[in-house]
């Protein structure tokens, strides 16, 4: 009996975590000498992006998700900056879902809203 050849599947497409895309966009657009100022500048632009989507967050969790994001984007410029980010650890399917018994209706791909800048304090 002859042998079938195998097909070889193309490698599933990764898309990196929304985040870490606004992270790196701000890398290299704004200054990260003020650390505070640029993660606090990253979590209401993140805010923003997610209030564009159907993603609720509670107004009562609002400040604290806030908090947490800042946080996760000073590990993410402390990791950038030493040199620890590992090879896929951005990866993942970039798209916000929304689901109806149990199976995806729609998704929303990334498109992040600019937050205007701070105004600088003298």
């Amino acid at each position: 009996m002859p042998k079938t050849p195998k097909v070889k599947s193309k490698p599933k497409a990764t898309a990196k975590d929304p985040l870490y895309q606004l992270f790196e966009h701000f890398l290299m657009t704004r200054s990260y000498e003020n650390p505070a100022e640029f993660t606090k500048q990253l979590a209401d632009n993140y805010m923003a992006y997610l209030d564009s989507t159907p993603a609720h967050i509670p107004f009562e969790a609002r400040q604290t998700a806030l908090e947490d994001l800042a946080t996760e984007a000073h590990e993410m410029l402390v990791k950038r900056m030493y040199g620890g980010f590992g090879p896929h650890e951005a990866d993942i399917n970039g798209l916000v879902h929304r689901f109806e018994d149990g199976r995806i209706v729609d998704t929303h791909p990334l498109a992040m809203p600019e937050v205007p800048k701070a105004p600088e304090k003298d």
